[in-house]
């Protein structure tokens, strides 16, 4: 189930783009859009962010970051954890646009994890991409109630 997660002030990690000032925006429940560590800015104080990552039986088990073209992929390709009401999840993404890398050293498609999207990339960096204009960078966080946060605050 998607909830939405307290985010606090600390910020810790390195950051691409400049973005270490970069508000999250909540675009809907459980959806925020923003850098890329929003696992850094939940407020531990009320809950607790899984810290392994890992979900509850093997067959769950898969990568919890990647690349994709829209929101909508990612909520479809973990359709089946989103669907459960006995886990909480939050999902950030981060945009990148190819008109806004730089042309050396830039993003590049094998550091992020798996792409889910339709696209066929045909190049290392986005830069260099002929066709591909954006992609989000996400990443699913698991989050744990604790006795101070209740997923029903959040949803």
């Amino acid at each position: 189930m998607l909830v939405n997660a307290p985010l606090g002030r600390k910020h810790l990690g390195l950051h691409v783009h400049d973005a270490i000032n970069t508000p999250y925006q909540n675009v809907r429940t459980g959806i925020y859009i923003g850098d890329l560590n929003l696992d850094h800015r939940i407020d531990t104080n009320a809950l607790c962010v899984h810290e392994e990552q890992h979900f509850q039986r093997e067959e769950e088990l898969r990568l919890n970051y990647g690349v994709c073209d829209d929101i909508e992929q990612v909520l479809n390709h973990y359709r089946d954890l989103l669907d459960r009401h006995d886990l909480y999840f939050c999902i950030s993404f981060y945009r990148l646009e190819r008109d806004t890398e730089p042309p050396q050293n830039g993003w590049r498609w094998e550091k992020w994890g798996p792409y889910i999207g339709k696209q066929q990339p045909q190049r290392r960096y986005l830069f260099d991409e002929p066709l591909i204009e954006s992609v989000y960078v996400f990443q699913l966080i698991q989050l744990q109630p604790t006795s101070t946060w209740t997923p029903e605050r959040y949803t």
